[in-house]
């Protein structure tokens, strides 16, 4: 099969290993090959080229190749976005309860829930350094998101106070308070995360979202690219709880760990580090490989595509 991929490119790594890819900057690139094209991608941000953004998806549109928005935003960044999906032909958000809100705006049912995943070709298990700490961390910190103040809370917190080690990796301007900011190792590539994971002996994280899971925010199913990730390279993984994860099949205590409080997270840390952990981070990897990869997540658009994905049924 072969695609478009038009302006804004964070996602297209991920998916133009699960097939030909072209990436459109122009619409002249776009007028040239969409005749050859299944379909044409574009994600959240690609109206920051405007005009030329525009103008690529009505080439697509003349021809007839369908234009697939998706997001890895939401709900957050839903009001800065929304836009550009109603330019699209179809609309693809990684929080399914935002699908209300884009069939309202955008006027039409072609609106899909399209998680996050991992991929089978960058996500792959690595041996366990020789120095690992007992904690990994491959992320940023908000201070006014409620996930990540109950995973500074709940998990790292009071794993740390016990004297647990953290290797961190995350942005040098991010809102880690000092005494965790200090243990920084650098930022990474979000293509590259599978050589860091080794660094810890269990993964730790929460939704990337700032309400995703908790109580304050309830239903807003979306979950990080961490998670997948992490999972996928065989790490047992520690978190905090998040309305994502049961909706995607993911079993607590079976494929990964959810805490509410410290004392969960340090009962779930001593179990996460003996063989049941090395079990459970098995069970999660061969999970994620057989029902979250992004060759999973293309199939969903093309039956969104092909009319054989019947709109998302909400309660």
């Amino acid at each position: 099969m072969k695609a478009l991929w038009l302006g804004t490119w964070f996602l297209r790594p991920y998916y133009e290993r699960e097939c030909e890819m072209i990436h459109c900057e122009t619409p002249e690139c776009a007028a040239e090959h969409a005749n050859a094209a299944t379909l044409a991608f574009c994600m959240n941000g690609a109206l920051a080229a405007g005009l030329e953004f525009r103008l690529m998806v009505q080439e697509c549109q003349k021809r007839k190749v369908p234009v697939c928005w998706m997001t890895c935003e939401d709900p957050n960044g839903y009001l800065g976005f929304v836009r550009e999906a109603q330019i699209a032909d179809f609309v693809f958000t990684c929080c399914r309860t935002m699908i209300p809100h884009y069939r309202r705006d955008c006027g039409h049912n072609r609106v899909y829930w399209l998680p996050l995943a991992a991929s089978e070709a960058l996500h792959q298990p690595m041996p366990l350094a020789l120095d690992a700490a007992d904690l990994v961390l491959l992320g940023n910190h908000y201070a006014h998101w409620p996930a990540k103040v109950r995973l500074m809370e709940t998990i790292l917190k009071p794993l740390l106070a016990t004297g647990r080690t953290l290797a961190l990796h995350t942005y040098p301007t991010n809102e880690w308070p000092p005494e965790i900011a200090a243990l920084n190792r650098g930022a990474t590539s979000c293509y590259d995360v599978a050589r860091f994971y080794p660094e810890g002996r269990i993964a730790c994280g929460a939704s990337c979202q700032a309400g995703a899971g908790i109580d304050d925010f309830a239903g807003t199913t979306m979950t990080s690219q961490r998670t997948f990730e992490a999972l996928a390279c065989t790490k047992p993984y520690l978190t905090v709880p998040s309305d994502a994860y049961e909706p995607l099949g993911f079993r607590n205590g079976e494929h990964m760990a959810w805490v509410k409080s410290a004392p969960e997270a340090l009962d779930a840390y001593d179990l996460l580090a003996g063989p049941e952990g090395a079990a459970m981070a098995e069970r999660g990897r061969a999970f994620v490989m057989q029902h979250h990869t992004y060759r999973h997540r293309l199939q969903r658009i093309l039956d969104a595509v092909d009319g054989k994905a019947k709109p998302e049924e909400l309660e």
